[in-house]
């Protein structure tokens, strides 16, 4: 089903979880998966995760302890606005 000649990369891609985005494996393809590929079944039931979940973690625990959201965002160093549009959702 896939060419005779796949593209290559000299750096390895790493292949993640559709639903944690945790490394399942590795590979040198440039454009390895054209399907989901999930860890378990919880994974493939559960919403996706999404790339920035565990800095808005941060930032909802660091807002709980008593930080602004303008001291956050000088703090990972994007705008604060970032901070409160994150932190609405």
């Amino acid at each position: 089903m896939g060419t005779a000649n796949p593209r290559r990369t000299d750096e390895p891609v790493p292949v993640r979880c559709a639903g944690c985005r945790r490394i399942l494996a590795w590979t040198d393809a440039v454009h390895p998966m054209r399907n989901k590929l999930y860890c378990t079944h919880w994974c493939m039931e559960e919403a996706a995760a999404n790339p920035t979940e565990e800095r808005l973690d941060q930032w909802r625990v660091l807002v709980n302890s008593g930080f602004s959201p303008v001291t956050i965002g000088k703090m990972y160093g994007v705008a604060h606005s970032q901070v409160y549009t994150a932190l609405k959702k």
